[in-house]
């Protein structure tokens, strides 16, 4: 025999307690055995991500709504449009080489999430640095005059008398032009008789609208021979406000040398600015030591050389902030049921990565037995054995069929198609289920439906009811028991399955209203069917269908 020692187990970690526990209790009641679930060995370590943003100013103008003044205190007011650009221009230059603003930009930085973490290319504004611009120029259109030549009268303030279009002469209109009355020429026209003036061959007499002028007020200006100027709406001046929105957007960086492989996936997978989600400790830290000046030494530079540097150094302010991430990650040997495996862990959360579908192994006979019962040739408590089937049960009696859902309770050891495969056949099982009951009550449904159409169209009672409508709402009055007999159906037969499943699941959450599948659209066609044909056929046959059959 061998001196040498066995070697020890490898010592618990709370992230290796923690994943190996999870996956025992999904294996828990799933034809799995927890204990079959081994740990043979792990690797935890506490790793530091590093990360930076670097602040980066902005200046966007954005002009504002005509006539809405510009208000706030950096507010400035420009003689011209001109003068207003140009001072915009200077303002963004300005800012962009300032450094004042890094303060309030770390302080709104510190107040999101994390501090920011994450945080890259979203332009963050910085209200008190945020500046407003006000110019006025006359208007264009009115050169200040607030008005505009009227286009109906050209600005005379006068237009041809519409009824004599300029001649200021009418037809007269007691005798119509003719010079006689009611046809007889032995009758003349005393209003006309007088007039000498005959225009296209009838008798006239002075404009009663223009008085004889030929002209009559611009009914478009009344006489003003200027309309309000549309473009400064009368203000004689043309405004414009601009809002010069300052601020700043962070550039995030991380550091992350020497990462494991598992972890970098993992990463990969959940996104670097989801950290901060509660699956790592993240901290504000001040900056690292700042690296050697590389520049040249002050005193092998002119004065002119110097004052240059300064000034470029003034120029470009560097704002930054740092931030550390504390994510545990471990890598552990496992093996299911003899199946070995390498099961990456990161995060406080305990994310997994490379968990083997050992449900989908595990459920295969209880996936039969739901198989056999979505084709009715078995009962559905032989499946029901399993805590996975119960669970699917729950969420589909509850209306939820997205397979997501069943992801949700079981994140790990199920595949994404068996999910689908088993919410699907549970839904078919249970259609299986109500089937009976589905076809009962869709058939009494279509006969107590048909039976209130004869009725309806086939006794004395339904040309009575019709009689208590207006001639134009008697197809109303037809077709509206056709439309309660569909609805009051669809009721009906979605509460029955409903119940039905009420009485087999007991102390399950269960909708009131169930989909009722093909049986459904069978019942609401053959009520249908039914109300056309007794209508039809029936002796006393409304009128609106007469006028059809007539027709056609």
């Amino acid at each position: 025999m061998s001196d040498t020692p066995s070697p020890s187990p490898p010592a618990p970690t709370p992230l290796t307690d923690q994943a190996l526990a999870r996956l025992r209790k999904l294996a828990d009641g799933n034809g799995f055995a927890p204990d079959a679930i081994k740990l043979f060995g792990s690797e935890e370590r506490l790793y530091t991500i590093k990360g930076m943003s670097r602040l980066m100013p902005y200046s966007e103008p954005q002009p504002q709504t005509a006539g809405k003044s510009a208000g706030g205190k950096n507010r400035k007011i420009l003689p011209n449009f001109a003068a207003m650009r140009a001072e915009i221009e200077q303002q963004v230059t300005i800012f962009g080489t300032r450094s004042d603003w890094v303060p309030a930009a770390l302080k709104e930085l510190q107040a999101k999430p994390s501090g920011g973490w994450g945080l890259n290319e979203e332009k963050i504004p910085l209200p008190d640095y945020t500046m407003y611009f006000s110019a006025s120029e006359p208007c264009t259109a009115c050169r200040g005059q607030k008005m505009v030549a009227c286009e109906s009268c050209n600005g005379h303030g006068y237009a041809i008398c519409s009824l004599c279009n300029g001649n200021r002469y009418e037809t007269c209109p007691a005798c119509q032009g003719f010079g006689y009355l009611n046809g007889q020429q032995d009758q003349p026209c005393m209003t006309c008789s007088n007039s000498p003036i005959i225009l296209n061959g009838f008798r006239c007499v002075t404009c009663h609208k223009c008085n004889g002028s030929g002209q009559m007020v611009c009914p478009t200006c009344n006489g003003r021979r200027g309309t309000t100027c549309p473009t400064c709406k009368g203000v004689g001046t043309i405004s414009e406000n601009v809002t010069l929105v300052c601020g700043f957007e962070p550039r995030f960086t991380i550091a992350a040398e020497g990462l494991p492989s598992g972890l970098r996936r993992g990463l990969d997978r959940l996104g670097i600015a989801k950290l901060g989600n509660g699956h790592a400790d993240i901290a504000v830290v001040a900056p690292p030591p700042a690296a050697e000046d590389t520049q040249p030494e002050s005193d092998n530079l002119t004065m002119a050389e110097e004052d240059a540097r300064q000034s470029v150094a003034r120029k470009t302010p560097q704002a930054e902030q740092h931030y550390e991430a504390q994510i545990p990650y471990a890598d552990m040997r496992m093996d299911f049921a003899g199946k070995k495996a390498l099961v990456s862990v990161f995060g406080k959360r305990g994310v997994l990565l490379g968990v083997p579908a050992f449900l989908d192994t595990a459920a295969e006979t209880a996936r039969e037995a739901l198989r056999a019962a979505a084709k009715g040739k078995a009962h559905l408590s032989a499946a029901l054995s399993m805590r996975l089937m119960r669970d699917a049960l729950t969420l589909v009696v509850a209306g939820q069929y997205d397979a997501k859902n069943l992801r949700k309770i079981y994140p790990y050891g199920l595949s994404a198609q068996t999910a689908q495969e088993i919410i699907s056949e549970m839904h078919l099982a249970l259609k299986s289920i109500t089937r009976l009951v589905r076809g009962v009550v869709a058939t009494s449904c279509g006969i107590a439906s048909g039976g209130l159409f004869w009725m309806l169209f086939a006794t004395p009672f339904g040309a009575t009811f019709r009689r208590l409508f207006p001639m134009p709402f008697t197809p109303v009055a037809d077709f509206a028991p056709l439309l309660i007999a569909l609805l009051l159906s669809w009721i009906v037969l979605s509460v029955s399955t409903s119940v039905a499943l009420r009485r087999q699941f007991k102390g399950l959450k269960i909708n009131a209203l169930q989909k009722t599948g093909k049986t459904g659209y069978a019942m609401m066609g053959s009520i249908i069917t039914l109300f056309f044909s007794i209508a039809i056929l029936a002796p006393n046959k409304p009128n609106w269908l007469v006028l059809l059959l007539r027709n056609n």
